[in-house]
């Protein structure tokens, strides 16, 4: 992929437990807050990390994911010329306003019920004229969606792609991982030994991608693979996210001796980071630091890879990387060397950020500072 490090993020957008916005949110990071289980300082059952049911925003007709999704992707495009050619979104999401299934249920049309539905919503309201899709892989919907974005303004067929992440907790969304036994009763551990599952989050994220000769991080490459061993769970090897990780290096032309960071997925769940453990120990013997954001954020599902991917490109900008909030001891068969605080890294250059989903669905995408600071 020798050109796709023309590809950049140049504009990015969050909405949060921790915040509207990337500052706000990048600020709860630094000051190790979290929203799980809380909502404007009390707290709120089910444990998820809430977003409050009114937002400053401009309400949206529709359901409140649309709303999410399109006060993040207008805040990211603020200030930004008309690009030279087509705009074109990429959706990701892993249940859009499933929410509205009990509307249904009841004889109403609920709005943005299936992500399909929720991407023309968005596309008729920010008046895309180029190519459209949706992704949803389940977790790695986020990351594989920038995967998707980048080709698109690789193969000319347009000039700007914005890519959309959201979800929020509702009772269907609930109740399947309940079904699952994968939520934790307090909020979740990334990594750490005392882990037992992971804990829900409502967000939604905005990406502005261009082949631009400036932004706020450069999409240096990326990799992609599926386990296919298990209908939801991950390979215990994690062969697949070994050969996503291999990909991604290939791809940036980096050698895994300069991966300066990993934005792991650390959903907290036994298997997941078990697995993740040992594919990071496997490619990257020097032991980057790693920092997992979900403590913090909660599993935002089919919008956590856009979340953090925003992250990421802050964290380039500002030579520090956030903690994982929830870790303390290590609990993993493979030595990681998993963030409690946040640490400045000055020259801070290279981040993988990695999103695994069920079924073995792995994504993994290299980012670089832009511009590169001096070694």
């Amino acid at each position: 992929m020798p050109e796709a490090s023309a590809v950049r993020i140049v504009a990015s957008d969050v909405i949060t437990a921790l915040g509207v916005g990337v500052e706000q949110t990048w600020q709860g990071l630094l000051a190790g807050e979290s929203g799980i289980g809380r909502l404007g300082g009390e707290p709120r059952t089910p444990l998820a990390a809430w977003l409050p049911a009114k937002l400053e925003l401009e309400a949206e007709r529709g359901s409140r994911v649309r709303t999410w999704a399109l006060a993040t992707t207008r805040r990211a495009l603020e200030g930004l010329g008309p690009p030279r050619g087509q705009t074109g979104l990429v959706l990701a999401s892993t249940k859009a306003a499933i929410g509205g299934l009990e509307q249904l249920r009841q004889g109403g049309d609920p709005p943005d019920l299936l992500p399909s539905q929720l991407c023309a919503a968005l596309a008729a309201a920010l008046q895309i004229d180029g190519p459209r899709l949706v992704v949803s892989s389940a977790c790695s919907s986020g990351l594989s969606a920038v995967v998707q974005a980048a080709r698109l303004l690789l193969r000319g067929q347009a000039a700007r792609m914005l890519v959309v992440g959201v979800d929020q907790v509702s009772p269907f969304v609930l109740a399947g991982f309940r079904c699952l036994r994968a939520l934790s009763d307090q909020p979740c551990r990334p990594f750490d030994a005392e882990r037992d599952g992971l804990s829900l989050g409502e967000g939604a994220g905005a990406l502005v991608l261009e082949r631009a000769e400036t932004g706020l991080a450069r999409v240096m490459g990326w990799g992609l693979s599926s386990d296919a061993e298990h209908i939801t769970g991950p390979s215990p090897s994690g062969e697949g996210l070994k050969r996503a990780f291999d990909a991604a290096l290939a791809a940036a032309g980096w050698k895994p001796r300069q991966v300066e960071a990993i934005n792991a997925h650390g959903t907290a769940t036994l298997k997941n980071d078990a697995m993740e453990a040992l594919a990071i120990a496997s490619r990257f013997e020097h032991r980057p630091p790693v920092f997992a954001l979900k403590g913090s954020l909660g599993h935002t599902l089919g919008a956590a890879g856009v979340i953090e991917a925003a992250l990421c490109a802050r964290a380039l900008r500002a030579q520090i990387l956030p903690g994982s909030v929830g870790f303390s001891e290590l609990g993993v068969p493979r030595p990681l060397r998993v963030l409690r605080q946040p640490l400045r890294v000055p020259g801070l250059r290279r981040i993988l950020s990695v999103k695994c989903g069920f079924g073995g669905l792995n994504a993994v995408v290299a980012l670089q500072a832009d511009p590169p600071c001096p070694t």
